[in-house]
């Protein structure tokens, strides 16, 4: 049996860190969604949930790369921004991206 990718994004947005009034009603969306919220870091948290989630939240298909040392998440067109046109005209106000984050380069030598 094949369990479906657990994966994990930032949503940052661009309001002031202290902006309580915009942070929590955005956080309150992921979380009635379904996903995973992270605690506020600045003005960005974390969400994560799985793949088909992500999916239908932000109608793209997701490709998960997991054959290399560290996964990588991109959409079906390589992008590791997701779209916000999905989103509500409230959310989509306070928000700079939702972005899956990019695996450092490896070096060996």
């Amino acid at each position: 049996m094949n369990q479906e990718p657990w994966i994990s994004a930032v949503v940052t947005l661009s309001v002031p860190a202290n902006d309580l009034a915009s942070i929590t009603p955005a956080k309150a969306h992921f979380t009635s969604a379904g996903f995973e919220v992270h605690a506020p870091l600045g003005s960005s948290f974390g969400i994560a949930g799985p793949k088909s989630l992500f999916e239908s939240t932000f109608d793209r298909v997701l490709m998960v790369n997991d054959q290399e040392l560290v996964t990588s998440v991109t959409t079906e067109s390589g992008e590791a921004d997701l779209p916000l046109d999905s989103l509500p005209e409230s959310l989509r106000k306070v928000t700079e991206s939702v972005r899956f984050i990019e695996p450092p380069p490896l070096v060996f030598g």
